[in-house]
């Protein structure tokens, strides 16, 4: 699931839900994007990272990241040990908070942190355009 996002609040809370439901899921990479303080979707998303041990690595993107959410992040990382992978893309999160999960990350309670400016998809674009090409060619 790492290339794809979601957006669409019912979908992501459908999502979330069969996944609570289906008990074989261990680990989940999951990109979310457009998450509000209030919203349903960091609502689902918090009960989540609270309640379930199934969220590996996370990418937020395109959102404003409240103290509860946070909390949860923080929650999931040490608490239960499961989350380890926490990217934020053009997301507006405060130092305070910032700082909380820095701590996380110095104490290698999560293995990657990241903060970027840009949307993930313009970066994965660059990224890739960067590459060198390492297809065979033909000559005709």
């Amino acid at each position: 699931m790492d290339l794809i996002d979601f957006e669409d609040e019912t979908f992501v809370i459908n999502l979330l839900r069969a996944l609570r439901d289906h008990k074989s899921i261990k680990s989940l990479s999951l990109h979310v994007q457009g998450i509000q303080p209030s919203g349903l979707t960091e609502t689902h998303l918090i009960k989540s990272l609270q309640n379930d041990h199934f969220i590996r690595r996370l990418c937020i993107s395109a959102s404003v990241i409240s103290r509860k959410l946070t909390k949860a992040l923080v929650y999931a990382s040490k608490e239960f040990n499961t989350l380890k992978h926490l990217e934020f893309y053009n997301s507006y999160i405060k130092d305070e908070d910032k700082t909380q999960l820095q701590l996380l990350y110095d104490s290698e309670r999560l293995i990657q942190l990241e903060f970027y400016e840009q949307e993930r998809y313009n970066m994965m674009f660059d990224e890739a355009s960067e590459q060198p090409y390492r297809g065979k060619t033909s000559t005709r």
